[in-house]
């Protein structure tokens, strides 16, 4: 099915938002590898800020995943059971 323009930008939201999260989660990582290796960077107020930081992420992955859920409902009850294909944006719904 032909998704119309509202809601090919909606996906390339979601894409993005997943994108930019993980890549900040990323960035913790290896702020946490280099306190990790080098124990002058390591002390309790950079591990706590980083804890918070990654809780942070976690929340915006959950409510990423509820608007997810959300959307392709929304896409199940207007076009039927399917399944996006997220290379071509082109919703492909279930023949039973």
């Amino acid at each position: 099915m032909k998704m119309n323009k509202s809601e090919k930008e909606k996906i390339v939201l979601m894409v993005n938002n997943y994108r930019s999260i993980h890549d900040e989660l990323n960035s913790y990582e290896k702020t946490l590898d280099m306190m990790a290796t080098n124990p002058e960077e390591k002390n309790e107020e950079s591990i706590f800020s980083i804890r918070n930081k990654i809780k942070k992420c976690v929340e915006n992955l959950e409510f990423q995943r509820f608007e997810e859920k959300k959307f392709y409902d929304y896409l199940a009850d207007k076009y039927g059971q399917g399944e996006l294909d997220i290379a071509t944006l082109e919703y492909k719904t279930k023949i039973f």
